[in-house]
């Protein structure tokens, strides 16, 4: 039997950093998704904020040590005359 589960996007995703065995790891509170990087910890919250969002359809505010907050963008509105 198939069946459609659609997900629904978060308004916001609280993202923590912490650096481990030379990785940093990004995980999304209470949403199970996780992500690394040895280079940056910026770069693995992107990539964290990227399977929740969908890639660049994100905006990313630091909000504190090691905690990122994550938004989906605003849609660009288009005037019709």
């Amino acid at each position: 039997m198939n069946t459609t589960e659609t997900k629904s996007v978060p308004d916001f995703a609280v993202i923590h950093v912490r650096y481990y065995g030379g990785t940093y790891i990004a995980r999304a509170s209470g949403l199970g998704i996780t992500a690394s990087c040895t280079s940056h910890d910026e770069a693995a919250v992107n990539v964290c904020a990227s399977k929740i969002y969908g890639r660049d359809k994100f905006n990313l505010q630091l909000s504190g040590v090691k905690i990122w907050l994550a938004k989906p963008k605003e849609e660009e509105k288009t005037c019709q005359k």
